[in-house]
């Protein structure tokens, strides 16, 4: 058993995949319907004046997590993300909830506008007692 854990550990190092609490998955709708998968560190390019959904998806890796899907902050630039705060260089168009998807699964829709040209940084955060949690960027260019 022990033999099988070091092998594991190992492997991951090798690999140097991140031992995240959640498994995230991003997809990105634009206003004339073109769907793409992003993930984090890989340059996303928006159009500035136009309307996306960034739909996210995550499941629970490790059991039942203590931390509800409420929790997850979305940091814009360095600022807490939320709809009103229309200085940002995209702006959410609504609230977001989270949705079920099964007993450890969960979806959200944020909808957002492009307000301005440039580097954006959206960090996804989840705050865990129990691993690693999860700290990931996705970044957005916008021309």
């Amino acid at each position: 058993m022990l033999r099988k854990i070091i092998t594991a550990v190992c492997l991951m190092i090798i690999s140097g995949t991140a031992a995240f609490a959640c498994d995230m998955s991003y997809t990105l709708t634009g206003s004339d319907g073109s769907v793409k998968h992003v993930t984090p560190d890989n340059e996303i390019v928006l159009k500035e004046g136009r309307s996306y959904t960034l739909s996210v998806n995550f499941s629970e890796n490790h059991g039942r997590c203590n931390i509800p899907p409420e929790k997850t902050v979305f940091l814009l630039n360095d600022e807490k993300w939320a709809q009103g705060k229309d200085y940002l260089p995209l702006v959410l168009e609504k609230d977001f909830n989270w949705e079920s998807r099964g007993s450890r699964d969960y979806s959200a829709e944020l909808s957002f506008a492009v307000k301005e040209k440039g580097k954006i940084y959206l960090e996804v955060i989840r705050e865990c007692d129990r691993k690693e949690g999860y700290d990931e960027y996705l970044n957005f260019t916008a021309e």
